[in-house]
């Protein structure tokens, strides 16, 4: 049984979700997909296969995480299943926040769809709040790096975090409830499955975003205090550069940081500045 060997966190596999999971695909075909932070979940295996026994094309279905022992424990347990579909289906081994190019070939396309189970809740629930502002940032470039049509995030959360839920990349974000049952939850007590909601949120991508240049800044001898800030304010369009040489020059690193992510919270001017006669 391919489930025997694997952890699903949030929710399992079953008919019902792949059903639903399939409906929010992109209609055109051939379709490219890539899942981050797979884990030991079969997830993608059987939505591949759900998806290519209907009339769907699949180009292919990359399914990636960070970890060496997740990835080669999928290989191991779906070794038959890959070497019948390969080159399709396959499993990588991609740490996409330190490596968001992440390509091994110069041939290597982007993806129509993201597939997220886990992957965004693992770097909120592990990470204090200070981090998640970096790890959101660096996963938005990479998403828009990767994807072109739809990032699809699987989540008992509601609510996506503000930088994401306000991010401009987003045309558009569908939330509907994917099961009334999830499995283990991230930081449940003991792995206990709860009767509680699971949630499904997709993201349409704007084709036409270009990401903002990002800078990481580390203004204290804590590492943990590097913070990645936008060069450019998304609103009024100043700078960085811009927007400090009208501080006070006696003000530290971290308090100028500090005024420039106020503003850009706050800015209520138009994203289209009117040019100074």
């Amino acid at each position: 049984n391919h489930q025997s060997s694997a952890i699903e966190w949030i929710a399992d596999p079953s008919s019902t979700i792949l059903e639903k999971l399939a409906s929010y695909l992109p209609s055109e075909s051939p379709l490219r997909l890539l899942e981050v932070g797979c884990g030991t979940s079969c997830l993608s295996k059987s939505l591949y296969q759900h998806i290519t026994i209907h009339p769907c094309n699949v180009d292919e279905f990359c399914v990636t995480d960070v970890s060496p022992v997740c990835i080669q424990h999928n290989q191991t347990r779906d070794a038959e299943f890959i070497r019948h579909h390969h080159p399709r289906f396959r499993y990588k081994i991609w740490n996409i926040l330190d490596n968001i190019d992440g390509s091994s070939s110069k041939n290597d396309k982007p993806f129509d769809v993201i597939l997220d189970k886990g992957c965004l809740d693992t770097f909120l629930f592990r990470s204090e709040t200070r981090i998640q502002s970096v790890l959101v940032a660096k996963f938005l470039r990479f998403l828009h790096s990767w994807c072109t049509k739809k990032y699809i995030v699987i989540t008992p959360r509601s609510k996506l975090p503000t930088l994401l839920r306000d991010h401009p990349g987003f045309l558009s974000i569908q939330k509907n409830i994917l099961t009334e049952r999830i499995g283990v939850l991230v930081g449940s007590n003991k792995g206990k499955p709860k009767n509680e909601r699971a949630y499904v949120h997709v993201c349409i991508i704007d084709p036409n975003y270009t990401c903002p240049s990002l800078m990481v800044m580390n203004y204290s001898n804590d590492t943990a205090s590097n913070e990645v800030v936008k060069l450019t304010c998304d609103k009024c369009g100043i700078s960085s550069n811009e927007f400090f040489g009208q501080l006070n020059s006696c003000l530290s690193q971290a308090k100028k940081i500090r005024q420039w992510k106020g503003h850009q919270t706050h800015c209520r001017a138009s994203k289209n500045r009117e040019e100074k006669e």
